[in-house]
C-alpha cells in the first residue's frame, strides 16, 4: 500500500531497505486516468484498446485504483491499451514508466511500454538503462520510456504486451506516469483528465552557531542524488554566502569541499546518478580533506580560516533557494574534527 504524508511533512521512504528522507523536483503527470477505472469490465476510462483478450485486474497499492493484466497469446497479435493525442513540447524530457509484475516472461521492454511517435526513446529496466528488445524476466520491475522531442506534436502512450507464443503469459500494470521528468518519481494521482503537478520538495534551514564548529570539523552526507542539474548540500551563514562547506552533485560527479572568503575548492570524483554514496570533508584552518565511501580522495589549502561562529545553517541548496538538492538522504551529520573517518 502507498503511504501519504500531509503538506509540511517530511516524506520517509524504505524503497531501498531503509528509512531515506525523500527530495524531489517538481513534476507534473501528464497522463491522464491512471487508475485504471472500469478494467474490470474492459471498458478502461481514459483509454483505447486493441484486446483480444479480457483484461485481468487486481486491486493497486493505490485505493479505489487497479492494476491492469494483459494475457499473451499464441495468435501473433499484440494486446495493449492506448492513451491517444497526448501533446508534448520540443526541448523538454518526458519519462513514461510503470511498476509491472511480470507471471511470465512475456516480451520486450519496447513491446510493454512504449511513446509511439517519439523519436530517440531510451529504456530503463528497474533503474538501469538497456536495449529496447531487453525482454523483462519473471517478477516485480519498474520500467521506464524516456526521451527530449526534437519537435512539439502528438503522442500516443502504450501499455500492454506483444507477440508471445506463451499462452499462459501474464503481466499486470500499476501506478502508470507520463510525466516531465528525465526519470520515473513517485507516482502522481491523476483520475481525471487534467494534468496535475506535485510541488518540489524542500527544507528551510536550521541549525544555530552556538552548537556548529565552523573552524573545524566534518560533514557527512550519507544518500543518493538523481537530479542532473547542480545539487548541494551545506553548512553556511543565512547571511552571506562566503564561508561554506560543501558536498556537491552535478550529474556526473560527486564534488567535497570548502569555500573561504568567497574563493571555492573542491576535491571531486566521478558519480552515478542513484547510487548511495557517503561523502565527508573534514577541515581545520586552512586545510581541508574530502572521502568518498572511507577513502581520501584528496586535501587541498585555503586561502583563508573560516571564522569562528561563522556557520548558523545546514541547507539543502547552495544560498537559501539555489542548486536544491534532490534525492534520498540517508543521514547528514556535522561531526568533531577527531573523529575517526574509517567507522563512519
Amino acid at each position: 500500500t502507498l503511504k501519504t504524508a500531509p503538506p509540511n511533512v517530511a516524506r520517509v521512504d524504505y524503497t531501498n531497505g531503509v528509512a531515506e528522507l525523500l527530495l524531489e523536483p517538481e513534476s507534473t503527470q501528464i497522463c491522464e486516468y491512471n487508475f485504471f477505472e472500469g478494467v474490470e469490465s474492459s471498458n478502461v476510462i481514459g483509454w483505447s484498446n486493441a484486446s483480444y483478450n479480457t483484461y485481468l485486474f487486481k486491486q493497486s497499492k493505490y485505493p479505489n485504483a487497479y492494476k491492469i493484466g494483459f494475457l499473451a497469446n499464441s495468435l501473433d497479435t499484440r494486446d495493449f491499451l492506448s492513451q491517444t493525442n497526448v501533446s508534448i513540447t520540443n526541448g523538454t524530457t518526458y519519462c513514461f514508466s510503470a511498476e509491472v509484475e511480470v507471471v511470465t516472461e512475456v516480451s520486450a521492454i519496447n513491446n510493454m511500454i512504449n511513446i509511439i511517435g517519439g523519436s530517440g526513446l531510451s529504456f530503463r529496466l528497474n533503474g538501469v538503462d538497456v536495449p529496447s528488445s531487453e525482454n523483462v524476466p519473471k517478477g516485480n520491475h519498474i520500467v521506464e520510456c524516456y526521451f527530449t522531442p526534437s519537435t512539439s506534436t502528438d503522442v500516443t502512450l502504450r501499455v500492454g504486451v506483444g507477440v508471445n507464443t506463451d499462452s499462459n503469459g501474464k503481466v499486470y500494470f500499476d501506478l502508470v506516469q507520463f510525466e516531465t521528468s528525465p526519470y520515473r518519481t513517485s507516482w502522481i494521482p491523476n483520475n481525471s483528465s487534467s494534468i496535475v503537478t506535485r510541488s518540489a520538495d524542500s527544507i528551510t534551514n536550521f541549525g544555530s552557531s552556538q552548537i556548529i564548529d565552523s573552524q573545524s570539523g566534518i560533514l557527512l552526507f550519507e544518500g543518493s542524488c538523481f537530479a542532473n542539474s547542480s545539487n548541494i548540500i551545506s553548512l553556511s551563514n543565512t547571511a552571506n554566502n562566503n564561508n561554506k562547506v560543501i558536498v556537491k552533485f552535478d550529474g556526473t560527479d560527486i564534488s567535497l569541499g570548502v569555500r573561504a572568503s568567497s574563493t571555492s575548492r573542491y576535491k571531486t570524483q566521478s558519480y552515478e546518478n542513484g547510487n548511495n554514496v557517503k561523502g565527508c570533508v573534514k577541515w581545520s584552518g586552512t586545510s581541508f580533506e574530502s572521502f568518498v565511501n572511507g577513502v581520501s580522495i584528496g586535501t587541498d589549502v585555503l586561502n583563508s580560516a573560516i571564522p569562528q561562529d561563522e556557520f548558523n545553517t545546514l541547507r539543502f541548496t547552495y544560498t537559501s533557494t539555489s542548486s536544491p538538492f534532490y534525492g534520498r538522504v540517508r543521514q547528514v551529520k556535522h561531526l568533531p574534527y577527531n573523529t575517526d573517518i574509517s567507522k563512519l
